[in-house]
């Protein structure tokens, strides 16, 4: 398994999953049905964050975000 910057290729294979986990609600809390064009920039966001991949065999198999903490209830 590779873990590598997630590429703007990337975004249309991360989606699929990134939306079904941010539908259940349980985890963010964004609306339901973000599209892939309204959703893109809340993950694949610019310096100073930083979005990867893992990637095994050939498939993105998961991916992560990380960045500065937020302020207030959102760190």
């Amino acid at each position: 398994m590779e873990i590598r910057t997630a590429r703007d290729e990337d975004w249309p294979l991360i989606h699929p999953f990134y939306a079904r986990i941010v539908d259940e609600g349980r985890t963010y809390t964004l609306p339901e049905g973000l599209g892939m064009e309204e959703a893109r920039p809340l993950w694949m966001e610019a310096p100073p964050w930083r979005t990867v991949v893992a990637v095994d065999g050939g498939r993105i198999a998961g991916t992560a975000k990380m960045g500065p903490s937020l302020p207030g209830r959102g760190a």
